[in-house]
C-alpha cells in the first residue's frame, strides 16, 4: 500500500516538476551571475539544508493523504522554452490523478498540442 502511495506522489511530482528540470535558461545557481566575471565567492556548502519544520509539515501532509480512502489531484503546468534564435515558446500540460484505495488509480494528461494520455 505504501508503494502505491509513493508511486502516486512521484507521478504527481513528475507531472508538476518535469518541465522545469529539463530546461536551463540561465547560469547555474551554484555559479551565479558573478562567476563569468571572475568574482570569487565562498564555496557552496553541501551540508544538510533541510528545514526540520518543513520536513514535519511534509510528513503531516503525507500522513493525511495516506489516511484518505480516495482523492483527486488536478495540475495545470505552464512552462517556457527559450530557443537559440531568441524566441520564447510556451507549453502547457493539464493532468488529473484519481486514486481510490485499495487498488484503483487513473491518470489523465492533456497536452497543448492535442495529445492525450490515460493510464490505469
Amino acid at each position: 500500500m505504501k508503494r502505491f502511495v509513493l508511486a502516486t506522489c512521484c507521478l504527481a511530482g513528475l507531472l508538476l516538476c518535469l518541465p522545469y528540470s529539463c530546461i536551463s535558461a540561465g547560469p547555474s545557481p551554484i555559479e551565479g551571475p558573478g562567476a563569468a566575471a571572475g568574482i570569487s565567492k565562498e564555496p557552496f556548502k553541501t551540508g544538510d539544508m533541510r528545514d526540520p519544520s518543513a520536513i514535519a509539515e511534509l510528513k503531516r501532509a503525507t500522513n493525511f493523504l495516506v489516511s484518505l480512502p480516495r482523492f483527486h489531484v488536478r495540475a495545470s503546468v505552464t512552462y517556457d522554452v527559450h530557443q537559440e534564435d531568441g524566441r520564447l515558446l510556451q507549453f502547457e500540460k493539464i493532468g488529473d490523478i484519481y486514486l481510490q484505495r485499495p487498488d484503483r488509480f487513473f491518470c489523465d494528461i492533456r497536452f497543448d498540442d492535442g495529445r492525450w494520455r490515460q493510464r490505469w
